[in-house]
């Protein structure tokens, strides 16, 4: 690569052509990309066919005569990457030319609300009780109610409901949208309609926001009509995030932490963080610094 020449980075957005510059994370990218000094292309995996993803020879051989290959890949969609993005990650990932962040495993992982739990309680960190409901006795349930219904795979708070007996547990399992299995999770009701959702990059608490739901709705997701806040961040709160993105093998992510009776509780881990909302109200400018700590990174591994 010559002297100063812009990364080539590629964002991997499984969206039509014509829509995916216009969300607001990709159009960011975009906008600080040459003060950057990247060379940003958004690629839809969707659109590749099948034979250069699962190659005979198992070689991007294919994959080169098709695109210039980046430096640098963001996965920048987690519950919508599919089969065919987590394949791409997997052959980019395998050539060890290209840096991609996070890597497959880790993406899919992350967007397992079970497999989180999981790893979260392998790293004792604290987060809610959760079961998968899939083989458990609906009259001997491991959890109180109320309970969290959610489906394992989801994202903006569609997919989840607050269930204050068996029969709204059931109902709501029939009702939940969506084929992922469905688990249980512990309600924290001192955190109802809130929580913190801290913001990692290249592995540090870049920020932290509150989220409040709109008015008498447990969930906090913005995309539900909630609001926020910008939050100071205690030393607690900071360690917290960083070891939930760390135990999850995530340099870029969105640790969603509820504050309970007794301390924070990690509840989720998004993979591929949307930033609007950390933008808009703290004004930090998180495309140029993920673009920086991604590039830190890749120079980091060569």
């Amino acid at each position: 690569m010559p002297h100063n020449a812009p990364i080539h980075v590629w964002l991997l957005f499984p969206a039509d052509r014509d829509v995916a510059p216009t969300r607001y994370t990709n159009k960011r990218f975009l906008e600080v990309a040459e003060a950057e000094q990247c060379r940003i292309e958004i690629i839809d995996p969707r659109a590749i066919p099948d034979n250069v993803l699962w190659p005979e020879d198992d070689s991007l051989s294919a994959l080169r005569s098709m695109f210039d290959l980046p430096q640098i890949v963001l996965a920048r969609s987690g519950a919508r990457m599919g089969k065919k993005g987590r394949q791409l990650m997997r052959l980019l990932e395998r050539d060890g030319s290209v840096t991609v962040l996070p890597t497959a495993s880790a993406l899919w992982r992350a967007g397992d609300k079970i497999r989180t739990a999981d790893r979260l309680t392998e790293h004792n960190l604290a987060t809610p009780l959760t079961f998968a409901l899939e083989g458990l006795d609906l009259a001997h349930l491991p959890l109180d109610f109320p309970m969290v219904l959610k489906r394992a795979r989801g994202s903006k708070g569609v997919q989840v409901a607050l269930c204050q007996d068996l029969e709204t547990l059931k109902q709501a399992a029939e009702a939940l949208p969506g084929k992922s299995p469905l688990l249980i999770q512990q309600f924290i009701k001192a955190s109802f309609g809130r929580d913190i959702r801290v913001f990692i990059s290249g592995g540090q608490a870049l920020a932290a926001i509150e989220r409040r739901g709109a008015e008498g709705e447990f969930r906090s997701n913005i995309a539900m009509g909630g609001n926020a806040i910008e939050v100071p961040m205690d030393a607690e709160l900071e360690s917290l995030a960083v070891k939930a993105a760390k135990a999850l093998e995530l340099d870029f992510a969105g640790v969603d932490i509820l504050c309970g009776q007794d301390g924070y509780l990690v509840c989720e881990v998004n993979a591929a963080p949307g930033f609007e909302a950390v933008e808009e109200v703290t004004g930090l400018d998180v495309a140029s610094r993920m673009l920086q700590d991604a590039k830190a990174i890749d120079a980091a591994r060569r």
